[in-house]
């Protein structure tokens, strides 16, 4: 409904801390059950067995979700576009770059967060894997607290400021928050972490309404999911490589802050070029 869209399209966002902290917690049980050769032999397929659970349970949602009253007006109508991915490159290319560029921030700082953190804690700063799992079940969870709050906060503000917040905030971070991480001090570890992480909700939680609302309904689904796939290729897809050889090249943290002030730099110029209306304004359906 008008005015909770932020709200519940959050739900899917969450997904993502989630699954990391579900994923984290299995590692930390097993961590704590299993030697260092039994994990390396055989321990760490378990998780990947365990996921044949999670498989199902999205198989199941996925045949039983509804199409939603939009579309559903489209097919009976008969309105759908034939070549709708061409189209939407030729009628909303503005759209689709503003979007694109908007989420590249967020997939890079997060998989630096997501893989990155964990093996530069135990790698490089000689941390144990106890610690460096509590510390990313912990960002975890600010992670998804901040995605519900921001969407929520989404659709009294509008997507434009909570989302300009969220890519200013991941514009500041970077540098202290590795300055934080080589203290080795767990509890400076976390509020690195948490920080980052409130960045990274902002930029996140209102993402599903903000797309959706950029697009009409005949460009919706091909506008959207062809932002975000492009967002995340861009942005987390080698993340953790360039990160990894950024540290490994120069032996400091500090480039691989300025490399995630760098994709932050271009997410906020995106940010900064979404349309200035409200939530309902940019609604078209």
């Amino acid at each position: 409904p008008e005015g909770r869209r932020g709200r519940y399209g959050s739900f899917s966002q969450i997904g993502v801390p989630a699954g990391l902290i579900l994923a984290q917690l299995v590692f930390f049980v097993l961590n704590g059950a299993l030697t260092e050769a039994q994990f390396r032999s055989w321990g760490w397929r378990l998780p990947f067995l365990f996921s044949i659970v999670l498989v199902a349970v999205g198989l199941v949602i996925r045949l039983r979700v509804e199409e939603s009253p939009v579309f559903e007006r489209l097919r009976r109508e008969r309105a759908r576009s034939r070549l709708p991915m061409i189209e939407v490159l030729r009628e909303r290319p503005r759209e689709v770059l503003v979007a694109s560029g908007s989420f590249v921030a967020n997939t890079a700082i997060g998989y630096v967060f997501l893989a990155y953190l964990l093996s530069y804690g135990t790698s490089v700063l000689k941390l144990s894997r106890a610690v460096m799992l509590v510390v990313v079940i912990v960002g975890s969870v600010t992670w998804l607290v901040a995605i519900i709050a921001t969407a929520v906060w989404s659709d009294r503000a509008g997507r434009k400021p909570v989302y300009l917040a969220g890519s200013v905030l991941l514009v500041l971070w970077p540098v202290p928050f590795f300055l934080l991480v080589d203290t080795r001090q767990p509890w400076l570890l976390v509020v690195a972490v948490v920080v980052i992480n409130v960045g990274l909700g902002a930029t996140y939680g209102p993402q599903s309404a903000l797309y959706a609302e950029l697009f009409e309904p005949r460009h919706r689904y091909s506008g959207a999911s062809f932002s975000y796939a492009v967002g995340a290729v861009l942005g987390g897809g080698f993340a953790p490589l360039i990160a990894t050889a950024l540290q490994s090249s120069t032996g400091s943290s500090l480039s691989v802050s300025w490399y995630m002030v760098a994709v932050a730099l271009v997410s906020l110029g995106a940010v900064l070029a979404f349309p200035a209306a409200s939530p309902s304004a940019l609604t078209r359906d």
